[in-house]
């Protein structure tokens, strides 16, 4: 057991960590880097720093400047599309720590290899600069398949892409990273530099091909010259990387913050697996990497298809029938007997059809696979490994299947795979409860699947062009499809389990203790306002904490909050909440804090209200989306506004989002100003007063939250209650669904589109309840 008797009482940045280290590593596995970052010098960049990226190859190039191997081969980190990256780096002096979940210990491991991170929108010369310097020798990525912009069925360059057209016409502004990749080169050429090396780190078979296709074929649309010394001068080499990263939640770093007293805003989870596999072929110097675990071999090839057809394939599997069966995380659905057993048997069908790979005893590599998604400390979410599956299922599973159809092998567990990715579609599982559906195809496959057009979908040439004609084949999935509806998800799979083993088994009765929506109940919805109507949480604490910071300083307490920081410290609260906790001189907040006398306390709230309204009434924009909900909703059902914020504040949203014609002030009850006291989520009080205030039962009353406290509120008034994580940030939705559902929730929406439908408002058939 360890001793963290030793440990600052408070929390330490990983810059003080890195200045006195001992009372980590004395009682907790703490690694600190045995260099000192300020003396590592670039010769990386990578684009699209993530969660993998910081534990897999970011270890990797910590590890060669930690073994003393050299100091050159520092990463600049590049991001394109968001800066909350950035600015958590920033902070730490590029710092970040990777925590090890095994299935006995935890260990923690502060990298340092990330030498500076750019933002590229706000500075795309400095990236350009950075890749034409001439200690950049190697640039790395990890991003979306569609980044690329090569047609996978064809591997043909897609030229007509807008992006595309536009750093051609301006390339000194990129906005591809093939955009940056070109014009960098193009610099080094000018500059008689030699290329750098490109090797991507992304899930696709011959990625260094696809990498070089992108590049010569952008670089040729400007220059002839330019593009033929690309490809006669440049390496592309392909690699396959391997080490499962969960997102990491808030709650996981609260957590890591008390286990290891590190105050890391944005650390890593991983497990204590990690393999990476790549081609050797370098043009511009190699980093010793095979000194520390990687393997460079003449052809990547045969890992490719290990680790895409077994670990990619499989998690796409048990992603489905997963979530299917109520699961949310991968130990959880590993922990079903169903799940484990129909995951074993896709992968031993895979197998069956593999080629062999150099150096790998592939009955290992599957055991081992059973057993890292079965690591109990890994909380990896399954909604997050069935993302994508219009691109997974015929990269990953489909040649798998079609090879086992041509050698004539066992492929009925594959079957039973891309059946489940059309019952999964529908985006409910078993009980009934929406689970999220995140795919570029989703608008167009989901309502394929909701509404039983087999044939549509499975005809689709995108996905299953090698099935055309084998009618056997499709005929045998639609009837595992028909079994799923008509028998139950779990039932099939222990009687296809039962058959295997030659013991046909029966589904056991099961509890059906799920929340369900009564839709033809509803009369009225209950909106939430606040990040439910409009994005207004994050423009409403840029304003409210100019009023708490100057709060703090009046009455002594010696904080002054970032917007981000005062959101996560006050959840759920109001201002007068928030102002009351804050002047309590016997609450956690430091002191010495003075008690405010009742009309102070009000001027405050006065303050705040007329400040935040102000700037909301100034920054809020209408949302389309939102406006067309609500016109239909409007159609069928009254609607009123619930929220724990001001009436003010309510009052200028609706204004600024110009949704307030839905919304009179009658039907507009806030927990601040419409009760004799006032009041803040989660007390279920404000609901109570809304119901009785419109004359309806509250059973009749959908509420729609997109807060966990706001959710709770609503379902002990007895509301029936769809989360909405519309406007949560896409990271983040994950937790917030698995919070939503623990709270009572009985659905979860990822937009208002969904609403309607879930409200069967999505036909003209619609005639849901009656108008309140």
């Amino acid at each position: 057991m360890t001793d963290r008797s030793s440990l600052p009482s408070e929390p330490v940045t990983l810059p003080q960590v890195l200045e006195n280290p001992e009372p980590h590593r004395e009682s907790l596995p703490l690694q600190v880097p045995a260099y000192d970052p300020a003396d590592l010098r670039h010769g990386v960049v990578h684009f699209g720093v993530g969660g993998f990226q910081r534990a897999h190859q970011g270890v990797y190039f910590d590890e060669i400047a930690g073994r003393g191997l050299s100091m050159d081969w520092g990463v600049i980190g590049v991001g394109l599309h968001s800066r909350g990256m950035k600015d958590v780096l920033e902070q730490q002096s590029n710092l970040y720590t990777v925590v090890e979940r095994g299935p006995d210990h935890d260990s923690a491991r502060v990298i340092g290899s990330m030498v500076d991170y750019l933002y590229a929108p706000d500075d795309p010369e400095a990236v350009l600069s950075t890749l034409a310097d001439e200690r950049t020798r190697l640039v790395t990525l990890t991003v979306t398949a569609s980044s690329y912009h090569v047609d996978p069925a064809t591997g043909e360059f897609r030229a007509d892409d807008e992006a595309i057209a536009e750093d051609v016409a301006h390339p000194e502004q990129p906005t591809t990273v093939f955009g940056y990749i070109v014009e960098g080169l193009r610099r080094r050429r000018e500059r008689g530099l030699p290329p750098f090396t490109v090797l991507p780190c992304d899930n696709m078979q011959g990625g260094g091909g696809i990498a070089r296709t992108a590049v010569v074929s952008l670089a040729r649309l400007r220059d002839a010259d330019l593009a033929d010394w690309i490809d006669r001068e440049g390496a592309f080499p392909s690699s396959m990387v391997d080490r499962i990263t969960p997102t990491t939640s808030a709650e996981e770093r609260d957590a890591i913050v008390d286990q290891f007293r590190l105050d890391d805003r944005w650390p890593v989870l991983t497990e204590p697996f990690t393999q990476w596999i790549v081609e050797d072929s370098f043009c511009n110097g190699r980093p010793p990497l095979d000194e520390v675990g990687v393997h460079f071999v003449d052809d990547v090839a045969s890992f490719e298809k290990m680790k895409t057809r077994m670990l990619n394939a499989g998690h796409c599997a048990l992603g489905y029938y997963g979530l299917l069966l109520g699961h949310r995380t991968t130990a959880a659905a590993m922990a079903d007997d169903a799940v484990r057993g129909f995951l074993t048997g896709f992968l031993d069908e895979v197998l069956s059809v593999l080629p062999p790979v150099p150096g790998i005893d592939l009955e290992e590599y599957r055991d081992s696979l059973l057993e890292r998604l079965s690591n109990a400390s890994m909380e990896d979410q399954l909604e997050r490994l069935t993302r994508r599956s219009s691109d997974k299922v015929p990269d990953y599973l489909m040649p798998s299947l079609v090879a086992a159809l041509d050698e004539g092998s066992a492929h009925r567990m594959m079957l039973l795979a891309v059946a489940g990715w059309f019952r999964f579609l529908k985006g409910v599982d078993e009980d009934g409860t929406g689970f999220e559906v995140a795919d570029a195809r989703a608008d167009e496959l989901s309502p394929l699947a909701k509404d039983g057009r087999f044939d549509e979908w499975i005809t689709d040439a995108a996905v299953f062009p090698d099935l055309e004609g084998r009618t056997d084949v499709i005929e045998e999935l639609r009837d595992i499809v028909d079994q799923l509806d008509s028998r139950g998800v779990r039932a099939v799979l222990e009687a296809e389990l039962g058959a295997l083993a030659g013991t046909p088994g029966e589904a056991p009765d099961a509890e059906d203790t799920a929340p369900r929506l009564d839709r033809s109940a509803i009369g009225t919805i209950l909106c939430d306002a606040d990040g439910n109507l409009f994005p207004s949480e994050e423009f409403a604490f840029e304003a409210s904490t100019v009023v708490t910071n100057r709060l703090a300083a009046d009455v002594g307490v010696p904080l002054q909050f970032e917007p981000e920081e005062l959101q996560q410290a006050t959840l759920g609260k109001n201002f007068r909440s928030v102002a009351g906790e804050l002047t309590d001189p016997d609450s956690d907040w430091p002191g010495p804090a003075r008690s405010l006398e009742p009309e102070e306390l009000e001027r405050w709230v006065a303050e705040e209200k007329h400040v935040v309204s102000e700037h909301l009434r100034a920054t809020l924009e209408p949302d389309a989306e939102v406006q067309h909900a609500l016109r239909e909703l409007d159609r069928h059902f009254g609607l009123a506004v619930v929220s724990s914020s001001a009436t003010s504040r309510l009052q200028a949203c609706l204004d600024a989002a110009d949704i307030r014609q839905f919304f009179p002030d009658h039907r507009v009850f806030s927990a601040e100003d419409s009760m004799s006291r006032p009041i803040s989520k989660p007390d279920p009080a404000i609901y109570l007063h809304a119901v009785q205030q419109l004359g309806v039962p509250a059973h009749t009353a959908l509420a729609i939250e997109d807060s966990v406290t706001g959710a709770t509120s609503a379902v002990a008034a007895g509301c029936p209650t769809v989360g909405n994580v519309r406007f949560v940030a896409p990271e983040e939705r994950a937790e917030r669904r698995r919070q939503l559902e623990e709270v009572g929730v009985v659905a979860v929406i990822e937009s208002w589109s969904e609403l309607l439908e879930l409200l069967a408002l999505d036909s003209a058939a619609a005639s849901v309840g009656s108008r309140a």
